[in-house]
C-alpha cells in the first residue's frame, strides 16, 4: 500500500491477492494498522477505506514541486511527440505493406498466362469439333424448361397438400405416412428444376 499510495477497501486486498487470505484476517489487519498510525481510516457509508499515513513520507518543499512539475510537463510532451511519431510510422507501413510486390505480380500474371492459354485451346476444340449452338435452339430450350419447372412445381404442391390431407385424416404424422405408403419422393439432394 505504501509503494502504492493510493486508498483501498478490505475488498480490494482481498481481490488483489487471489482470495488467498480470508476477508475477516484482512480487515482486522487492516484495523490494527490504523490503530498504530500506519494507515488512516475512512467510512464512506458501510464500507471502510484505508489509505497510507502520509506523514510517513517527507514533505517536498515548494522548489522542488515546481522542478517536478516542469519535469513531468517536459516528459509529456515527448510522450505526445512520440506516439504522433509513431502514429506517421504506422501510417506509412500500412502503405507498404497494403502495396502488391513484384513477385506476387509476376505470379498473377503467370496465372493469367496460363488461364488464357487453356481458354484459347478450349475454343479451339469446340470450333475443330463443329459444335455451333442455334440462339434460338437455346432461347426454346430455356423457354421449355421453365414451362416444366413451372409445371413440376405445381405438381409437387398439389401432391405435398393431398399427402397432408391424408395424414391429418390418418392422424399420423407425415414421416408415417410416407413409410406406410411407400412413396419415393425427391431426394434432398435433387435437382430442382429453375424457371
Amino acid at each position: 500500500m505504501k509503494e502504492q499510495n493510493r486508498p483501498y477497501s478490505h475488498n480490494d486486498i482481498f481481490l488483489n491477492h487471489a482470495k488467498r487470505m480470508p476477508k475477516t484476517g484482512i480487515q482486522a489487519t487492516l484495523e490494527k494498522l490504523a490503530k498504530d498510525g500506519l494507515l488512516v481510516e475512512k467510512m464512506y457509508g458501510k464500507t471502510a477505506i484505508y489509505v497510507v499515513n502520509q506523514d510517513q513520507f517527507e514533505t517536498v518543499d515548494e522548489e522542488s514541486y515546481k522542478q517536478l512539475t516542469v519535469e513531468n510537463d517536459q516528459l509529456r510532451e515527448i510522450v505526445k511527440q512520440k506516439r504522433k511519431e509513431a502514429k506517421e510510422l504506422e501510417i506509412e507501413l500500412r502503405k507498404y505493406t497494403t502495396k502488391i510486390t513484384s513477385a506476387q505480380l509476376k505470379l498473377n500474371m503467370k496465372e493469367k498466362k496460363e488461364s488464357i492459354v487453356t481458354l484459347k485451346n478450349q475454343i479451339e476444340k469446340l470450333k475443330e469439333a463443329g459444335a455451333s449452338t442455334n440462339v434460338e435452339e437455346l432461347e426454346n430450350a430455356v423457354k421449355c424448361n421453365t414451362k416444366l419447372a413451372k409445371l413440376w412445381k405445381s405438381r409437387k404442391r398439389i401432391g405435398d397438400d393431398m399427402m397432408s390431407a391424408v395424414s391429418e385424416g390418418l392422424q399420423k404424422p407425415m414421416k408415417v405416412f410416407i413409410e406406410l405408403a411407400d412413396l419415393n419422393l425427391d431426394p434432398a439432394d435433387a435437382i430442382i428444376p429453375k424457371y
